[in-house]
């Protein structure tokens, strides 16, 4: 059940929602693993914090620890998440509305919903706040994205040892159209969008598009190290 501090008004207009589940196989529990001083799900809370375009926070989490963690901070509202939700095979979107199903049984209904996954510890409040206009701008479900690394046409499947699919034009990466893919940062959509079992989005959704330095999104012990690198020098 949800932790209520101060969602009983009729005011509430914004919400956002980290999903945090306690369990991790490739990295054991990151979203408590230090980063920079500091709790890697603390960088999400406090860029939402920051960015104050929310009524409301929320922080949903199998793990008793990442809710402490979460709870420290003023004003931020717990969800301590059933145990089907905690599962490998249990989306975030399933979680999310699973927040948003309690909002509403308390009577309370947002009008956008923001997710911001944890393990995005670089995405900036201003990322946030500029994403977040963009969807009122466009009235339509905001993705934050990145462009590709490497075009896409160098890119193909392993069959039997040979790589197939490729494009046989070896054209310079800068003569490639530029691509861009989801970066898991932000992701914003009205309330009616979040489902259990639909998906986020169909179709094509606004795009903010934020630089790669922003855009690393921690899953392994690499992403982890890369992420420090560039705290040390920026």
């Amino acid at each position: 059940m949800i932790a209520w501090i101060f969602l009983m008004g009729d005011g509430l207009k914004t919400v956002a929602v980290i999903p945090a589940r306690g369990g991790s196989k490739r990295l054991p529990g990151k979203n408590l693993i230090n980063l920079g001083g500091k709790p890697l799900i603390a960088w999400t809370i406090e860029a939402a914090i920051e960015a104050k375009v929310f009524e409301a926070i929320v922080v949903s989490s199998d793990d008793e620890k990442i809710l402490s963690v979460a709870s420290k901070y003023p004003n931020i509202v717990t969800s301590e998440r059933p145990e089907y939700l905690a599962s490998d095979t249990a989306t975030t979107v399933d979680t999310v509305a699973h927040v948003v199903s309690e909002l509403e049984e308390k009577g309370t209904w947002p009008d956008a919903i923001a997710i911001l996954q944890p393990t995005s510890p670089l995405r900036s409040a201003g990322d946030i706040t500029a994403a977040f206009e963009l969807f009122t701008q466009q009235k339509s479900t905001v993705v934050s994205v990145c462009e590709l690394e490497h075009p896409i046409e160098w890119s193909g499947t392993l069959e039997n040892g040979y790589l197939t699919g490729l494009n046989d034009s070896l054209l310079r990466s800068q003569d490639h159209e530029k691509r861009y893919r989801l970066n898991g940062a932000i992701y914003i959509c009205d309330r009616k969008s979040v489902r259990v079992n639909n998906p986020l989005f169909t179709g094509a959704p606004s795009a903010y598009v934020m630089p790669a330095l922003r855009s690393v999104d921690i899953d392994t012990s690499f992403d982890l190290k890369l992420c420090e690198l560039i705290l040390e020098v920026t």
